[in-house]
């Protein structure tokens, strides 16, 4: 099966300065504790649910795009030895930091895309808020999926395509209303399209969750910040586990590389 999941306007020396510019903040983002109901942290989550989708294991795990290196005392924590790999020079240095804290993380910088790793090197792999921003999916799935040993989970984070507060803000932007501000490029993803795609390249047991709600719509979420971000709390403990593929704006997919 082919889906169309290329993109044109990949431009990788504006992400990398980007995410220069941005890693103090990504950093600090995971720091936060957003324990308190009116707090909202959709980032903790998203970590929260690939660390107990990954769960306890052995053996070495990659994490491509690690960022600021937030994923690494919690994947040792489950039984791994970390590494990880960003292309942003000062996303690299604060993922070394929280690496020299450590007794088995490293972070290296490289491309993604072209790393010089020996197939079946790892015995698991996260890429969580990479995907968006690569330029094909076809690539990115065959590269990583030589990285892994047979029977190795892989699990990547999607922007979803289908969620209804997303689709709103496209509705705006054709009125000249720009809620996504963002001014950098990334994708979205149809997840029954994506794991039809896994699927055909021979990827088993592929589950997919969701997260990152948007309990009510823009301009109400701003008004009733509180209230929005309560329901949120809510919406994660009831739906991050359902079939409802309309609500999450964020999708976490894991899969298996066949024996």
């Amino acid at each position: 099966m082919k889906i169309n999941t290329m993109i044109d306007n990949y431009d990788p020396q504006k992400l990398k300065g980007r995410f220069d510019k941005e890693s103090i903040h990504w950093q600090k983002l995971y720091q936060q504790n957003d324990n308190k109901d009116r707090i909202y942290n959709n980032k903790k989550y998203r970590q929260q649910y690939v660390l107990e989708i990954l769960g306890p294991g052995s053996g070495k795990v990659l994490d491509l795009g690690c960022g600021a290196g937030s994923f690494f005392e919690h994947l040792e924590g489950l039984g791994y030895e970390v590494t990880g790999v960003d292309f942003s020079p000062e996303m690299v240095k604060l993922a070394a930091s929280a690496a020299g804290n450590l007794k088995r993380s490293r972070a290296v910088q490289g491309d993604v895309l072209n790393i010089p790793f020996e197939s079946r090197t790892f015995d698991a792999l996260i890429a969580v808020g990479l995907l968006e921003y690569l330029p094909n999916d076809e690539s990115f799935l065959k590269i990583v999926g030589n990285f892994v040993k047979p029977g190795g989970k892989i699990i990547v984070t999607l922007r979803n395509s289908l969620c209804a507060e997303r689709k709103l803000w496209k509705f705006y932007q054709k009125l000249g209303i720009n809620v996504n501000k963002a001014d950098y490029f990334y994708r979205e993803h149809n997840p029954a399209h994506f794991k039809l795609f896994l699927e055909s390249l021979g990827f088993k047991n592929i589950n997919i969750h969701f997260c990152h709600f948007y309990p009510m719509p823009w301009p109400l979420s701003s008004f009733f910040s509180s209230l929005n971000n309560y329901l949120a709390h809510k919406m994660e403990r009831r739906f991050s586990n359902s079939e409802n593929k309309f609500l999450g704006s964020t999708c976490i997919v894991k899969f298996e590389v066949p024996f």
